[in-house]
């Protein structure tokens, strides 16, 4: 079992269950309200006759794993050494040039293939356009790291270390949380996606596996970079950076897709490809961290 290095966790059995019970316990209080905050935005928004995710419903959902998390900790005894609040910059700079690049790499990569293979089309990259997806990022990016700090406060500063605590495999801990994450946002997907790709009219089934998928796929990167350097920062890094560059992309049709070509190539959670490359790398930086197969 590999450790946080802030966690004492104590090979007694007597302490163990003494530890694990509430830790159990909250983990369930944390999922059944977070999953549950956005049908209740939801049903706020329609009984406030505010169409859902333009009102206070949208608000409480985002806020929900940052408050909930902060009750637990603050109330529900499970304390703050493992919240993964500071940076730890030093040692882990390798790690955080990871978070910066490798969704742009990834994006491009995707695309390119698609490009190549003509299931995506790519607008001339003149002044005009650089400059729009200059500014589109840079608007982006700010808004999307606060949202994302209320988010990742939640999920891999405190749903990640808590189950992780628990002596449960990590590869399972990534699971799980990715699993809990993508149903999080599930509620609101269809509000999302509906401005910004050709499939927002699939049936929701299939849409909501691939996102799940996605979701699982991106939480053994996150996940992993977490343990790594035992920072929620570099998670927070990665998908803002991940968000906005894809938002300077898409909503601004500097990339557009055929509609089968979207499911694939598409550079979102819930793109094929997406999953497929989040994966591979996940359980390689697994590797890297259990094995030391990976020689820096």
């Amino acid at each position: 079992m590999n450790k946080l290095p802030d966690e004492d966790i104590s090979s007694n059995n007597t302490a163990k269950t003494s530890i694990e019970q509430p830790s159990i316990r909250n983990l369930l209080i944390f999922t059944v309200i977070v999953l549950a905050s956005g049908w209740i935005g939801i049903g706020l928004d329609i009984s406030l006759g505010q169409s859902a995710g333009a009102g206070l419903g949208m608000l409480i959902w985002i806020l929900s794993p940052f408050v909930v998390s902060f009750s637990l900790r603050k109330f529900g005894g499970d304390g703050w050494s493992d919240l993964g609040l500071r940076p730890n910059l030093i040692g882990n700079w390798y790690w955080y040039g990871l978070s910066i690049f490798l969704y742009p790499i990834c994006v491009i990569v995707i695309v390119v293939l698609g490009v190549i293979l003509g299931y995506v089309e790519w607008q001339e990259m003149n002044a005009s356009n650089i400059k729009l997806v200059v500014v589109v990022f840079s608007q982006t990016f700010l808004l999307q790291m606060v949202q994302n700090t209320f988010e990742e406060t939640g999920f891999r500063g405190y749903l990640t270390p808590r189950a992780y605590s628990l002596g449960w495999n990590a590869l399972w801990v990534h699971v799980i949380v990715g699993l809990v994450w993508g149903i999080w946002q599930v509620p609101y997907l269809r509000q999302v996606l509906a401005h910004m790709v050709p499939y927002a009219d699939e049936n929701m089934l299939t849409l909501v596996s691939r996102f799940l998928i996605g979701t699982i796929s991106l939480s053994l990167v996150y996940g992993e970079l977490r343990l790594l350097t035992n920072s929620l920062w570099p998670a927070v890094l990665m998908q803002a950076i991940g968000g906005s560059f894809v938002a300077a992309l898409v909503l601004n049709t500097i990339l557009t897709f055929k509609t089968v070509g979207a499911t694939i190539f598409m550079p979102m959670v819930e793109s094929l490809l997406v999953s497929l490359l989040f994966a591979c790398l996940g359980l390689l930086l697994y590797l890297r961290r259990t094995r030391n197969l990976i020689v820096d």
